[in-house]
């Protein structure tokens, strides 16, 4: 019988030391809930909170926030401020969007609790993440004007869809 790994004599795959955040994810997958770690869920509804304070700041001052200038209407000063805190928190976001498929989405999909909001909610994040790309890369006024609508109408349903899983979640574990 020939092994892919060679080890030394007397010596198994689970003689070997298993690292500790590695414990932690097989007792966290082992549950019987998707349910998240406080500091996990604070984190994610804050950095939620944060994108969606932000982005709707920058919606308003650019479309309702111009103050008139000597040569015109001109952006708020406050619209590059508001989209920068944007981009920042919309990376922060994505490590943490990164962070719930080992356990929560997993762990969900096992039970199969929750999987139609879930699977919205992961559709959602996805296509803000690529059209806040496009709007980042993207080129002529008439496309980034029609990305800009891809992103911030389904960044808006984001929060409604967001409540709505949140609470069949927390209706499904008191069941």
């Amino acid at each position: 019988m020939t092994s892919k790994h060679r080890h030394p004599p007397g010596t198994h795959d689970s003689d070997a030391p298993v690292p500790a955040f590695l414990l932690r994810a097989r007792r966290l997958a082992s549950i019987a809930s998707a349910r998240m770690p406080d500091w996990q869920r604070r984190a994610v509804y804050g950095a939620t909170t944060l994108l969606l304070l932000s982005g709707a700041a920058w919606l308003l001052l650019h479309y309702y926030g111009a103050i008139e200038g000597e040569f015109g209407p001109s952006p708020s000063h406050w619209e590059h401020p508001a989209l920068a805190v944007h981009g920042a928190a919309s990376m922060g976001f994505l490590f943490l969007l990164g962070s719930l498929l080992p356990v929560h989405v997993m762990r969900g999909l096992t039970l199969h609790r929750n999987r139609l909001t879930g699977y919205a909610l992961l559709a959602v994040n996805c296509l803000l993440a690529l059209s806040g790309y496009g709007l980042y890369y993207a080129g002529g006024d008439q496309l980034r004007a029609a990305i800009s609508l891809l992103h911030w109408l389904p960044g808006l349903l984001l929060a409604a869809l967001l409540v709505v899983h949140i609470v069949l979640g927390r209706r499904q574990r008191s069941e």
